[in-house]
Formats: structure tokens, C-alpha cells, sequence
């Protein structure tokens, strides 16, 4: 779901890549070849070092902070 931190993570990364096209190809570059060689498993993802960059970025930019929520005073 995209209500879930995780789903909000991708939901951000893709419209981050969006908004960036000449990310496309050294991520395609990146990530092909290893999947070819071992698939999708964790550790094919743990060798995808520009993919990795691009979530922990989306995520520093756009994730959850405490600056985004809005302080009020109970009395």
C-alpha cells in the first residue's frame, strides 16, 4: 500500500526518476547486468549501489521528518 512508509519510499523514488530522466540509463546500466547474473534477490540488491543512492536521496528529500509536523500546545 501506499499509505505504508515503504510504499511512500518508492511511491517518492519513482517521482523523483520521473523528474529526472537522465537517471534512467546508468541505473538501467546498473541494474541489468546484475540481474541477469543473480536475479532478484537480496543479494543482487545489495550490489546495486546507484539504486540504493537514489532510494536513501528520495527518502533524505522527501521522507518523514520531524520539521513536517506542525507543533500545537495543549492547555
Amino acid at each position: 500500500s501506499c499509505d505504508s512508509p515503504r510504499g511512500q519510499m518508492i511511491t517518492h523514488a519513482l517521482y523523483d526518476l520521473a523528474a529526472h530522466p537522465e537517471w534512467f540509463a546508468p541505473l538501467r546500466e546498473e541494474v541489468e547486468p546484475i540481474i541477469v547474473a543473480d536475479g532478484w534477490t537480496k543479494a543482487a540488491l545489495g550490489k546495486m549501489w546507484k539504486l540504493d543512492s537514489l532510494l536513501k536521496e528520495s527518502q533524505r528529500f522527501n521522507g518523514f521528518n520531524l520539521r513536517t509536523i506542525t507543533p500545537f500546545v495543549l492547555c
